[in-house]
């Protein structure tokens, strides 16, 4: 709409719709825009109606601008979102989690994880590292360990030494022989970072990103316990 019919609405407009138009804030915004339109039809002469060309003009400024501002409160509303997002996710560093798979992630024989188990009594413990086909690549002897809870630091454990670099999956064992049965174990790791790329909050756990999805534990680091 062009400055001269916006002029002409404001001045045949006399009612409380056009009062409303020229009042407020200088900046027309897509509400007075329609409200201006309104008042043209409604003032138009009915002997020299509106040009149907212009008239469709009009709808389509009017079409555009709604969409615009859709558009720019959409996005406002992601931009506030993935900052509140990043700062409830920023809390998590330095905690520990644990993931619902446990992994244990290796480097030269060395891991910043910790594995945690329970034994109802005295036993030998065993943890068997996998690869993603199932495959056992390495067992990780913690000795005969007495009942009660255990943090137990792997690179310490019997066979760590010569376990190829890489992330595998966690099995624990207890017993010897025909006694030998599975344990529930955890794997602890330390947040060390929040990575916002690819549209998505993961944590950053020993180097690799993991969804909040995938977390079953979060707690503070405090090591305390820590035994083999």
């Amino acid at each position: 709409m062009d400055g001269a019919a916006i002029g002409s609405v404001t001045q045949a407009a006399a009612g409380p719709a056009a009062a409303a138009a020229t009042t407020g804030s200088a900046t027309l915004g897509h509400e007075d825009f329609l409200t201006l339109l309104v008042a043209q039809l409604q003032s138009q002469d009915p002997l020299n109606p509106m040009d149907g060309t212009e008239f469709s003009a009009q709808l389509a400024q009017f079409s555009s601008l709604e969409q615009l501002m859709e558009i720019n409160e959409g996005i406002s509303k992601i931009g506030a979102g993935a900052v509140d997002g990043a700062a409830t996710f920023a809390s998590l560093l330095g905690r520990e989690v644990a993931l619902a798979e446990p992994t244990l992630a290796f480097g030269n024989g060395t891991t910043t994880a910790a594995v945690e188990l329970r034994l109802a009594s005295s036993a030998p413990v065993e943890l068997e590292l996998f690869d993603g086909s199932g495959a056992t690549v390495a067992r990780l002897d913690a000795g005969t360990l007495p009942a009660g809870d255990h943090r137990l630091d792997p690179a310490s454990l019997g066979g760590a030494g010569s376990v190829p670099a890489g992330v595998y999956g966690v099995r624990a064992f207890a017993g010897s022989g025909t006694q030998r049965s599975p344990a529930s174990v955890r794997v602890f790791e330390t947040v060390t970072g929040i990575d916002l790329t690819e549209g998505a909050t993961r944590l950053v756990v020993s180097g690799r990103r993991v969804d909040m999805a995938d977390v079953v534990e979060i707690r503070v680091a405090d090591g305390a316990g820590t035994t083999a």
